[in-house]
């Protein structure tokens, strides 16, 4: 998710659009109904990276959090190799407490754990059953000690075959449904590994297509429109995109093709909140409200927004959230959009 870590690893969680999204109307874990964006504005997602440049001042930052916020992501938790979840959202000088958690969703907001990061552990393709076991009880423990209402995928970095890593995630989202069946799950991928308009499976493009999945299991997506290249990284190009996942698309490999599809009920496209949150990407706010509200025009009111991240919107006084939260009442989708 940080611009210097946009990794190959990204696309792994480009399996999990396939197949199991054959019926886009099953019933979405809906996050709490705060007074906010989901009334007023764009329903927005940030992520809040505590050990980051972005945040100077983590209390600060969670004191002073703009309305706009519906869901709130820390990042990160990242795993040892035996698949033990790690804490590190917390600095040296500051530690997440149940607390902030609990007061965060006593605003309304959904709160959501990220596990991965671009500086996060290697995921070995070729681990055991048991590693997927440890790591879906560590990160449950991390849920019910802090309290928070999800997990959020955004593993960068794997080693070996592309089909088992996928195989490795698909087993620990299965078991923290089947554990916890209240539990929010979403994904971050990269904008290429999900990519309608390339019909192949390659390095940084739509890898692992071919592993089955399970996103049944998942409550949103939010591809990142940044960090790839000028073409793509345009209003234009991403309501575009919005369509094509909507409608679905298939993709043939080795003789098999796959259908990926993804309701305009799960869709939050991301955007860095100020030119500092990515490398390339960024568009102004008004522009992708304008862009939204298209969407809307046309037929495809997406679930929301996703933006890089919080800490960036603070230190430019909140130009990302201010947009969001004045925008136009937004349509929510329903199953049938």
């Amino acid at each position: 998710m940080q611009s210097s870590g946009m990794a190959l690893w990204r696309a792994a969680f480009g399996l999990l659009f396939v197949n199991s999204l054959a019926n886009p109307c099953s019933a979405l874990h809906q996050p709490p109904q705060g007074s906010r964006s989901e009334k007023s504005g764009i329903p927005l997602t940030g992520y809040i990276c505590p050990s980051c440049p972005s945040v100077t001042d983590p209390a600060a930052l969670l004191s002073s959090l703009h309305p706009a916020y519906t869901t709130v992501i820390f990042a990160f938790a990242t795993f040892d190799s035996t698949g033990n979840a790690t804490e590190d959202f917390n600095t040296d000088s500051w530690s997440l407490k149940p607390t902030d958690v609990a007061n965060l969703k006593n605003q309304g907001r959904t709160v959501m754990l990220s596990v991965g990061g671009g500086n996060g552990a290697v995921l070995s393709c070729g681990s055991s059953a048991a590693f997927s076991t440890t790591l879906a009880n560590s990160l449950l423990n991390l849920v019910s000690r802090y309290g928070f209402d999800g997990i959020d995928w955004d593993i960068e970095h794997r080693s070996g075959d592309m089909i088992q890593c996928g195989k490795i995630i698909n087993s620990v989202i299965t078991t923290l449904r089947t554990r916890v069946p209240t539990l929010l799950m979403s994904i971050a991928p990269q904008m290429t590994n999900v990519d309608p308009e390339v019909n192949m499976i390659s390095a940084g493009f739509n890898e692992l297509v071919s592993a089955e999945g399970s996103l049944a299991a998942l409550d949103f997506v939010q591809p990142q429109m940044y960090n790839t290249w000028a073409a793509v990284e345009t209003t234009a190009y991403a309501q575009r995109y919005a369509h094509e996942l909507a409608g679905g698309f298939n993709l043939t490999s080795a003789g098999t093709t796959f259908h990926v599809q993804i309701p305009a009920t799960k869709l939050r496209l991301g955007y860095p909140s100020t030119p500092k949150g990515a490398g390339s990407g960024y568009i102004q706010p008004g522009e992708v409200v304008a862009m939204v509200a298209n969407l809307s025009q046309h037929g495809m009111p997406i679930a929301g927004l996703m933006t890089w991240s919080i800490g960036w919107d603070q230190q430019a006084d909140w130009p990302f959230a201010k947009a969001m939260a004045g925008a136009y009442p937004h349509h929510q989708p329903s199953d049938n959009s």
